[in-house]
């Protein structure tokens, strides 16, 4: 019996609808989206309307008017909307009350199409964010002439910077590769602040990520570590309160799978521990990890351990690693089923700090 949705008729309550659906590729998704759309549902989805934020933070308003022509904002959004244009630049609003405004906007684009799907944004940031109060930079034309890349690196990284702090591009941690900022794109969808991202008021020392064997001690490896497909590892690492005042680390365990039959994120957070320490305390937090969070859907559709190099990387953050424990899949590919173990368990246990610490500087 196949377990493909057909395309071609309404999900039933409570199934996931097929062009939702992350297990499915691109191409599956649009095409069971497109088989359900009527002809003015496909046809808004190529309009786009020129806005600007209203200044109450309310809603957007068409401006589209202004070219000649009335516009009926219930009536545009009817069978949803392809773009919104200028949002943020058409008028003199303030950034933040334009970012309330557009979430508002799309929330009920949205909310009047059948399928849910919100608008793709459109603004200007060729010379800086064209926004009300926002920097503005000098043309392209201009940047040859500086003769000076890295002048014209930072300007762009800054332009960038201001786009993200007003909403920016949707992204998420989870991504890809290709969904990074890389050489082959011109698009940066670099967060302001990387998941897991804390500030506090002490520093904290990470060391001694290790394998803990048996008997405790690291397990004694020139390379990776073996680690059963159908079995749990345990990784552990040494924190210390280098301070003068009592703090709570948060040490966050991600996973990181450089090949695999199918594209998977570069890391995934797959435990964290909150560990409060007072002012030179230490403590050693140990994660017993099961294989089955390395899990992932395959080509065939179901989902996996698959044997190979992996690595648990100790991070203050997704972009922020301390430590990397390098493990190695062992055995045949697995199947995982509705008992999979999804969670890694962390300890937390006290240690001996080595010395009284001086005040730190």
């Amino acid at each position: 019996m196949s377990s493909q949705v057909s395309v071609e008729r309404e999900p039933a309550p409570g199934e996931i609808p097929p062009w939702r659906d992350p297990a499915r590729s691109c191409v599956e998704r649009a095409e069971a989206l497109i088989a359900l759309m009527a002809l003015e549902e496909k046809i808004a989805q190529l309009v786009g309307v020129w806005v600007g934020a209203d200044a109450t933070g309310v809603a957007v308003a068409p401006h589209q008017a202004d070219m000649g022509g009335g516009v009926h904002w219930p009536e545009v959004i009817r069978h949803g909307l392809g773009q919104l244009t200028r949002p943020f630049g058409t008028a003199p609003v303030e950034p933040a009350t334009g970012a309330k405004a557009l979430a508002a906007a799309q929330a009920e684009i949205a909310a009047n199409n059948r399928f849910g799907i919100p608008a793709q944004v459109h603004e200007e940031c060729l010379t800086g964010f064209a926004a009300w109060g926002a920097t503005v930079y000098p043309t392209p034309l201009s940047w040859g002439a500086a003769f000076d890349p890295e002048l014209v690196e930072q300007m762009a990284g800054r332009i960038g910077a201001g786009m993200r702090a007003a909403g920016g591009i949707p992204s998420t941690y989870l991504a890809p590769p290709l969904g990074r900022r890389s050489e082959v794109s011109a698009v940066d969808p670099t967060a302001a602040y990387p998941f897991g991202h804390g500030l506090g008021y002490t520093e904290f020392d990470w060391t001694d990520a290790t394998v803990p064997g048996p008997d405790g001690q690291p397990a004694a490896s020139d390379g990776p570590v073996d680690w059963p497909v159908d079995a749990e590892v345990s990784v552990a690492v040494q924190v210390r309160n280098l301070g003068t005042r009592a703090g709570t680390e948060v040490v966050q365990l991600y996973l990181h799978d450089p090949v695999a039959q199918t594209t998977r994120p570069v890391v995934r957070l797959v435990g964290y521990a909150r560990v409060p320490l007072a002012a030179g305390e230490q403590a050693r937090v140990t994660f017993a990890v099961p294989a089955d969070v390395t899990s992932f859907t395959g080509v065939h559709g179901r989902r996996i351990v698959e044997p190979g190099a992996v690595e648990l990387r100790f991070g203050r953050s997704s972009a922020r690693f301390e430590a990397t424990v390098p493990l190695r899949l062992v055995g045949d590919v697995r199947e995982v089923g509705h008992q999979r173990r999804l969670v890694s368990l962390a300890a937390v246990e006290p240690t001996s700090p080595p010395a009284p610490l001086e005040a730190h500087r």
